[in-house]
Formats: structure tokens, sequence, C-alpha cells
């Protein structure tokens, strides 16, 4: 693992992923991008949009045979764990989700309902992020590129 993956290494474990599951990690992120697309419930189509990311940033992790533990922080840590990594594109993940992420946990856990704004910027920020995330799953391993529409 890379020097910057060290901080988070206690929180991280090693994984023999196949390339049959990363692809299905993918058909999840696509999934879930579909129904963030969708016009649904604000709350419905955040949390869509919010889960196709994070989902996308699983794959990669999974390509690199590791994966966050679950626990407080999880979700920021895969994000931080994909930033570690040094992916091109990927060095601002976690400052650019934050601002997703806050307002989907409000949205799931508390009592604050999603606006259109989080939805506009939730899908904004998929639309950045999976296309860079779909690059670096090609990158690390080529064979993977037909099955990552």
């Amino acid at each position: 693992m890379p020097a910057r993956v060290e901080w988070i290494r206690d929180r991280l474990e090693r994984v023999a992923f196949s390339p049959v599951e990363v692809a299905n990690k993918w058909r999840k992120v696509k999934a879930k991008a579909d129904d963030a697309a969708q016009n649904v419930s604000a709350d419905t189509a955040l949390g869509a949009a919010y889960d196709a990311g994070r989902i996308a940033c699983e794959a990669v992790l999974a390509c690199h045979h590791v994966r966050v533990r679950s626990g407080h922080g999880h979700h920021e840590r895969v994000f931080s764990a994909v930033a570690a990594f040094e992916i091109a594109g990927c060095a601002n993940l976690v400052a650019d989700s934050e601002e997703v992420r806050i307002a989907r946990h409000e949205s799931e856990y508390g009592s604050e309902l999603a606006t259109d704004e989080d939805v506009r910027h939730a899908r904004a920020w998929m639309d950045r992020s999976l296309p860079v995330l779909r690059s670096a799953l090609a990158k690390l391993d080529p064979e993977l590129a037909p099955y990552l529409p």
C-alpha cells in the first residue's frame, strides 16, 4: 500500500476481489446513477447520487484488493482511501464529497429534507466523479473496461 494510506491502514482490510465482483459493483453504480437521474423525491435522488459515488470508490478500492471496515466515519474513509492511492483526478475527493455527504447524512438520519439544490449539487458531483473513477478502474484492470458502461 502507498505510504499515504498508512494513516488509515487500521481501517483497511485486504480482500481478494475478483474482476466479476468489481464489475458487479460498477453495475450497482450505474443503477444508482440511473436512480439519481429519475424524477423521484429529493431525498431518494440525493441518496442515490451519493451512493453511486461511494460505491464507485469502493470498486476502485476493490481493484486494489482492499476495503474499508465499517464503523464511525466509514464513508469518509472510503473517499480518503481512494484519494490516498493518488489516482488522477481524485486528489480532492474528500473535500468535493463533503457537502454531499453532509446533506445525505442529514436527509437520512436527521430531520432535514433534501432540497432541489442538494440534489443538483449531488448529481453534479456524481457526474464529475464517475467518469474519473471509471477511468481509474479501466487503468487498474484493462480487462474490466468492457464491463464498465
